[in-house]
């Protein structure tokens, strides 16, 4: 009787523990499942694939591009060179009107997938070179200079922004931009814009966020439907337009 009942209870304990282990396969099978579809569903930056962007695909994108002058890393001698080619900065330190030709105050950043800064490049200058009375926030400038057939640099572009994505398309040499752009009642709008013509062009509007209490105190944010983009960028570009922060 009694190896009858300690019998039973082994039989008891190995199914126990064989349930356990099917358990525990089927568990790690479906972690397993769940992370390839997720390999497969959302693109890494830089896959075979392409990296997707509201409804469009990149090569690559490179999100780290907003600039902390804080934590900036020294100018190179040829991004020095480039300052002193430009005039655009105070080399004694004695300037009121200009600011110092420092890592503090300045950032190069490459917009061309082959050729160096040397002949193409975003310039970033810091907000505090330029106050703005009429404004509750300091603005960065975005200068796009590219050297014109006489080799002098030209500025094509300027915008009153900041820098949040590079995107590289295939087959595409200049790479698009997408600016940070906050208008004087606090509305903050995320631009492309591509490579058209010799400068860089307004593209379209992705994101809007709206500054103002809510439940949480935070922002409200959002992108922009696809079947309301055309219409909302036109909006946002006479916005920018008339606010002269492109130009």
């Amino acid at each position: 009787m009694d190896q009858n009942t300690n019998k039973s209870k082994k039989q008891n304990t190995d199914y126990r523990i064989l349930f356990v282990l099917l358990f525990g396969m089927v568990g790690i099978g479906t972690w397993y499942y769940v992370k390839q579809r997720e390999k497969i569903d959302v693109k890494p930056e830089g896959s075979k694939n392409g990296v997707q962007r509201h409804g469009l695909t990149y090569k690559r994108i490179d999100t780290t591009v907003d600039v902390d002058f804080r934590k900036n890393t020294p100018l190179t001698i040829v991004e020095k060179g480039l300052l002193a080619e430009l005039k655009l900065c105070d080399a004694t330190g004695k300037s009121e009107s200009l600011l110092p030709c420092s890592e503090k105050a300045f950032d190069f950043i490459q917009i061309h997938t082959k050729n160096g800064i040397q002949d193409c490049f975003l310039l970033v200058e810091n907000a505090r070179g330029f106050v703005d009375q009429d404004s509750k926030w300091a603005r960065r400038r975005i200068l796009i200079y590219e050297r014109g057939k006489d080799k002098k640099l030209i500025c094509v572009n300027r915008f009153k922004a900041h820098l949040t994505e590079v995107r590289e398309r295939e087959g595409i040499a200049y790479k698009d931009l997408l600016l940070r752009f906050r208008d004087r009642k606090g509305v903050i709008y995320y631009c492309l814009f591509e490579w058209i013509n010799g400068k860089y062009t307004f593209k379209r509007c992705e994101e809007l966020y709206q500054e103002g209490k809510t439940e949480n105190n935070r922002i409200e944010k959002g992108f922009v439907r696809l079947d309301k983009i055309d219409s909302i960028s036109n909006l946002v570009k006479e916005v920018l337009e008339d606010e002269q922060y492109m130009f």
